[in-house]
């Protein structure tokens, strides 16, 4: 059972990833359909991006791709590039115990 669970857990964390400095009038479907992710990398399952107090964005997103090795991808194609003249930081978010429960 607690192979089953690393396992479950590694392969979510590998396919997820965190992007910092967006623009703050990005949304969701264009963080994940935009060339930068859905096209470059890979189909994307969910997307999310921070909100703040009064519904402004806080320029922060979370991907989860549909491919294990997408996040890997993501991290070494986008890291560092610009958007819409920003350089956005691309990380590979780990996965909480809460999200165990959505696989």
């Amino acid at each position: 059972m607690i192979d089953l669970v690393l396992f479950l857990l590694s392969s979510a964390t590998v396919s997820t990833v965190a992007i910092f400095s967006i623009r703050f009038h990005i949304t969701n479907h264009t963080v994940g359909q935009q060339e930068y992710f859905g096209k470059s990398i890979g189909p994307t399952k969910r997307v999310e991006i921070s909100y703040g107090p009064g519904g402004v964005s806080r320029g922060v997103a979370t991907i989860a791709f549909a491919r294990a090795d997408a996040a890997a991808k993501a991290v070494n194609k986008l890291n560092g590039i610009l958007v819409d003249g920003r350089a956005i930081k691309v990380c590979v978010q780990p996965i909480s115990f809460a999200a165990v429960n959505d696989i």
